[in-house]
């Protein structure tokens, strides 16, 4: 791993550091959400600031014909860079949490690594979704040409899944294919552990059968958000400079303190492939 995480001088032996980034990846992987319906291109290196943003222009049908004739091909309607940014949280690895594994031979106890991880990953989905007005990023809930449907009311049995599968019906029926995905705010997505009418199911697992993308619970989603998306690479992808990692920070007052951190960036190429459920469908 590059010294540019100061690893390499930081007095932390390498079955600590083992057990740190073990807690950080682990932790991690249990709470990101977007990397479950996003292909991850990279990791490309920590040095790679921006990355080109392609959008396709929408393809005409693909041609049939005897010989091979010349067709219309998919080209770029679009190009732009898109930044890397830098989503971290720092935590305090205190000298007496140290000393007291090493005289005792107790493991490591990484809570707070494992906390930091938690941090980052939310701060990764929000970025995802919501984006970041700040930067001028968008994110799968706030990009520009992506199809809405209105949200209706769940708190009526059986609406949640009539719904999503709505949202599905909008994405094929403007030429989408399978597989698709749900991500939804926590409020909503406990709409759907019920049963659903006269069966003895959960709406969940009917939706699961509609959307074989997965239907995944999100919480950096504000109450009555979700989205629904046509799943593929020629879509959107998270581009990935530096994936997680934990670099060394300083030593103050005898404690030890580092970042869990990486450098991301949302590509979206078509946003016709999303679908955001929204109140009165704007």
């Amino acid at each position: 791993m590059s010294d540019y995480l100061m690893r390499d001088g930081a007095p932390l032996t390498e079955a600590e550091w083992e057990s740190i980034d073990s807690t950080v990846v682990a932790v991690a992987k249990q709470h990101l959400v977007g990397r479950r319906v996003l292909h991850i291109f990279g990791p490309l290196g920590a040095g790679i600031q921006s990355v080109p943003n392609e959008r396709l222009a929408a393809p005409s049908p693909g041609a049939i014909s005897f010989e091979g004739s010349e067709d219309a091909a998919i080209e770029v309607a679009g190009r732009d860079q898109t930044p890397l940014l830098v989503v971290h949280k720092d935590f305090c690895l205190n000298w007496r949490t140290l000393e007291t594994s090493r005289q005792m031979g107790l493991p490591l106890d990484t809570g707070a690594a494992a906390a930091a991880a938690a941090v980052t990953a939310r701060a990764e989905d929000r970025l995802i979704f919501l984006g970041d007005q700040e930067a001028g990023v968008e994110g799968l809930l706030t990009a520009k040409g992506r199809r809405t449907l209105a949200l209706s009311d769940w708190s009526e049995c059986g609406s949640a899944f009539d719904n999503l599968v709505n949202a599905v019906a909008v994405l094929s029926g403007a030429g989408y294919t399978p597989p698709y995905a749900a991500v939804l705010s926590p409020d909503l997505f406990a709409c759907l552990l019920r049963v659903y009418k006269d069966s003895d199911t959960l709406e969940l697992t009917h939706a699961k059968e509609a959307l074989t993308g997965g239907v995944y619970e999100c919480p950096v989603l504000g109450q009555k958000q979700g989205v629904v998306l046509a799943l593929g690479r020629q879509h959107f992808d998270l581009a990935v400079g530096q994936d997680l990692a934990t670099a060394y920070l300083e030593s103050r007052n005898l404690n030890h303190y580092l970042r869990v951190m990486e450098t991301i960036a949302l590509r979206i190429k078509d946003p016709g492939a999303i679908c955001a459920l929204t109140k009165g469908g704007k």
